[in-house]
């Protein structure tokens, strides 16, 4: 069985899922830039939520963020 515990890293509360619209609102990346790294493995990976909609998870997006500032500052993530 899956246990969902966190909405956000490190935080407890519901899962929010983010449409293709908000991911690039968030990332600022186009829809073909998304979906490239998403092929490569360098940014999450959509699932379906419906038979037509797609969709990511809002704490994944948000690690794929923070990792993205981490190593601009020479941190590890």
């Amino acid at each position: 069985m899956l246990k969902i515990t966190a909405g956000a890293p490190g935080g407890t509360g519901p899962m929010r899922f983010l449409r293709l619209g908000e991911v690039q609102r968030l990332t600022g990346l186009p829809r073909s830039t998304i979906y490239e790294m998403v092929n490569s493995g360098t940014f999450p990976k959509q699932f379906r939520i419906s038979p037509r909609s797609i969709a990511w998870v809002e704490a994944e997006v948000a690690e794929w963020q923070a990792a993205r500032v981490a190593s601009r500052d020479g941190k590890a993530a």
